[in-house]
């Protein structure tokens, strides 16, 4: 294909004269391939360079930068489901749920006995400090009988509800409510206790390992449970969340306790927080899943004036099943420490 020179009409190869002008093509010259590109458009699409024609440019100019390398370290989990964790449970307590009967049974009695001491105060201030402010509002006098009373309202005045009446039951309720935390706290260690020695094959003899706590472990077990629960609370106050978080990273201190009988409170939980990284949101989805049992008690301890027949099944079930899953993790903690051991020593 050609052009016509006169007017720059496109004409055939073979024409001889521009059918646009008439100008004679017989008589002209073909024009170098380079003229003929002068028709052509001024601005021409810059070509791609190929992968390979790069290639050579860089080694050309230089070495080429390194990619950097994205590295990320092998992690394996626990290799076990929440249904067989559960199972592995229920078929370690088969024909042994009678061995947790006396644990639970001395446990919801003297929680019961503690709280009703607790509550008793309750009352006694209220009625003391009704009749101060009752007392301070309307005046009264005595009488000849050693009791006050308050003009025509035939309201009487007892020195059993004076001011030092009532600091006295507001004392006597503090004691109460520590004595309730402490022993919530040393329950909390018997039931996991109980659970360890039941996956261990051994009786899970509640009685006799609360016993043992109090007596001769109460420095490091019962340290190590207020401490959890005084730095849980403290999270708490951050809302819900950091409370959540902590509780599960503080969820291995009493196991560890056991594991260890010469490791104290503060290595016991710092020891816990290191191993329960990553396992805190698998913990309480464990906890979770147990919400429909929870339920179910609570219903049965409603229809029986508040006796919670479902906790000597509930309470044992749970227990070993969140044992269980911590004596998982803690094996893969201690394979993990062995592979850096080894790999430390290799590059040694």
């Amino acid at each position: 294909m050609k052009f016509c020179p006169n007017c720059g009409a496109e004409v055939s190869d073979v024409a001889k004269f521009c059918p646009n002008c008439g100008f004679d093509l017989e008589g002209v010259e073909s024009e170098p391939a380079a003229e003929e590109n002068n028709n052509e458009p001024l601005i021409q699409p810059t070509p791609k360079q190929s992968v390979s024609e790069k290639m050579q440019e860089e080694f050309i100019n230089g070495e080429p930068e390194e990619p950097v390398a994205l590295e990320i370290e092998q992690s394996e989990g626990l290799n076990i489901t929440r249904a067989e964790l559960k199972k592995y449970a229920q078929t370690k307590l088969s024909g042994r749920f009678g061995e947790w009967f006396w644990s639970i049974f001395w446990s919801v009695i003297i929680i019961t006995v503690i709280t009703f001491l607790m509550m008793m105060p309750i009352n006694r201030m209220m009625s003391g400090l009704f009749n101060i402010v009752e007392g301070a509002i309307y005046g009264g006098m005595y009488n000849s009988l050693g009791s006050n009373y308050y003009g025509n309202y035939g309201n009487y005045y007892s020195p059993y509800y004076s001011g030092a009446s009532v600091f006295f039951w507001f004392i006597f309720f503090i004691a109460m409510w520590l004595l309730l935390f402490l022993a919530q706290a040393l329950i909390r260690a018997t039931f996991q206790w109980c659970a360890i020695y039941t996956l261990r094959d051994q009786k899970a003899d509640g009685v006799k390992i609360f016993s043992y706590l109090f007596k001769h472990s109460k420095n490091r077990v019962l340290k190590a449970n207020v401490m959890v629960a005084i730095f849980t609370f403290l999270w708490s106050l951050l809302f819900v969340i950091p409370g959540l978080v902590k509780t599960a990273s503080y969820a291995m201190t009493n196991y560890l306790l056991e594991k260890h009988p010469t490791l104290d409170a503060s290595d016991a939980i710092t020891l816990s927080r290191e191993i329960m990284d990553g396992y805190k949101l698998e913990y309480w989805i464990l906890l979770a899943s147990f919400s429909v049992w929870y339920i179910i008690s609570g219903f049965t301890a409603f229809f029986s004036l508040g006796v919670n027949w479902m906790s000597f099944y509930v309470t044992p079930y749970a227990t070993v099943t969140e044992i269980a899953f911590l004596d998982k993790v803690y094996n893969a903690y201690i394979e993990k420490q062995k592979a850096l051991r080894a790999e430390n020593a290799e590059v040694a």
